[in-house]
């Protein structure tokens, strides 16, 4: 049974809201992966958690899930993440602008098609 979006605050976000975060994360991890070699620098561990971070609390905004629902939910992107985000995006290059690009996003998808395109 899927959770109607008026109980996101009190309640767990649905399965298919977070398959859909999950693959928006990693198609933007994707892209970062497919950035120039030639320009920026080697993105940090600390960059690639926060490029999650942001996609994920703009995801859950969009859900119009809850304070506390989003600080549970970003942790546990985090941790899901993990592995993929050493893996996709740790060592791949990254600018400074597409990284201020991420922290200026206003939503997720804006993240995917403008920051690293």
């Amino acid at each position: 049974m899927e959770v109607p979006p008026s109980s996101f605050a009190g309640g767990a976000l649905p399965v298919q809201a977070r398959s859909a975060m999950r693959q928006l994360v990693l198609l933007t991890l994707l892209a970062l992966s497919g950035l120039c070699a030639g320009c920026g620098h080697p993105a940090t561990e600390k960059e690639c958690e926060e490029i999650v971070e942001r996609v994920a609390t703009l995801e859950l905004k969009n859900a119009h899930a809850g304070e506390e629902q989003m600080q549970s939910e970003v942790k546990l992107a985090k941790e899901s993440f993990k592995k993929d985000v050493s893996r996709r995006c740790v060592g791949r290059r990254v600018t400074q602008a597409a990284m201020n690009c991420v922290r200026q996003a206003q939503s997720a998808d804006q993240i995917e098609k403008e920051c690293f395109r």
